[in-house]
């Protein structure tokens, strides 16, 4: 064993010997922070301007006004669009006081089975907040049973009912370190609305209010393609989204850290003649930085790039899974290159 790692050292010491080092450098950076800076201001413009269920969009106003001309205003959405998201029910005001105290108890007996939602907005008033459900929390760390009328309520931890929101929030969002956690009640950026409610198209804001868009994707190609907000905690066909956060954020983090290195390894040993491979290894190296940085980030990764036909739909992607899709399709391209050339040569011989 010891052996043939010696001669696999010295053959990649060799590759990079021979390799044009300059070109393949200046190549690799010029494909990654391109591909980079376009999945990044992708990701970004999703996050601000997509909305769902878990990613509802806040709008807040510094002076009273309807909530209709609030949306047009801050987030420059169409009149149109915005009635037809108030006709369709899909914006609700936020009660106006934040709960402050992260003591706060997060259970009682009588919300074992609805429980709450917590919104804790822990980037600031103007970004979308992460959306927390008691009850679904609960379940998934084993503090109660997941048929829970079937088994009346049966508290499977003792001292469930003495778990704070501080406590929910930090088991729920494995990214938030408990300085966030706090910082966001002291400044007033948590809210656990017993209920939202639709508002109407003539419904005023006030300073300190804060509406929610709760459902918003854009059509670009009617029928084929739309944007769409989602969040893939695990990698491709959600494969570990149901594992623990830290399981899935150690996981991946060490994965895609090592895969990026063997693909920086690859790109940078590609010969004179191989320019396909160095643009397949380039293209899929900043496709998998990208994801990289928001597992890093978030601990699930920002798809948005939704394609379907009638009520099929393909899984939703990113900028840098199309990256990843493209550099793999050069790769394999090259193959069958490679391939035809040869049995060409062996034809001749």
């Amino acid at each position: 064993m010891l052996v043939k790692l010696k001669e696999a050292q010295r053959e990649l010491i060799e590759a990079i010997n021979k390799a044009p080092i300059k070109r393949n450098i200046t190549i690799i950076l010029a494909v990654c922070l391109v591909s980079l800076f376009f999945d990044q201001w992708t990701k970004s413009w999703a996050d601000q301007n997509l909305a769902n269920l878990s990613h509802p969009l806040p709008v807040s106003v510094d002076k009273e006004m309807s909530v209709r001309d609030a949306i047009v205003q801050e987030m420059g959405f169409s009149a149109a669009e915005v009635d037809q998201l108030i006709e369709d029910r899909l914006v609700a005001l936020l009660p106006q006081e934040p709960v402050k105290d992260p003591q706060r108890k997060a259970f009682s007996e009588d919300n074992l089975v609805r429980g709450e939602q917590i919104y804790i907005f822990h980037r600031g008033l103007h970004r979308a907040p992460r959306v927390i459900s008691t009850i679904r929390t609960a379940v998934n760390k084993g503090w109660l049973s997941s048929d829970l009328r079937n088994q009346k309520r049966e508290v499977l931890v003792e001292g469930l009912t003495a778990k704070t929101l501080a406590e929910v929030i930090a088991a729920d969002q494995h990214q938030l370190s408990e300085e966030t956690i706090l910082k966001s009640f002291e400044r007033g950026f948590v809210y656990v609305p017993k209920r939202l409610f639709a508002i109407g198209p003539d419904k005023e804001i006030v300073p300190g209010e804060i509406a929610l868009i709760r459902s918003r994707g854009v059509d670009l190609i009617s029928g084929f393609m739309g944007f769409r907000y989602a969040e893939n905690p695990g990698a491709a066909w959600s494969f570990l989204a149901s594992a623990s956060p830290g399981v899935r954020f150690w996981f991946f983090t060490v994965v895609a850290s090592i895969a990026v290195v063997i693909l920086l390894i690859l790109s940078l040993v590609q010969p004179s003649d191989k320019r396909l491979p160095l643009w397949a290894y380039s293209l899929i190296l900043g496709g998998a930085i990208g994801n990289l940085i928001d597992r890093i980030q978030n601990n699930f990764v920002i798809d948005f790039i939704d394609n379907y036909v009638g009520d099929s739909h393909w899984p939703t992607y990113n900028i840098a899974d199309v990256g990843i899709s493209v550099g793999v399709g050069l790769l394999l391209l090259d193959m069958i290159r490679t391939w035809r050339q040869e049995r060409a040569l062996a034809r001749k011989g």
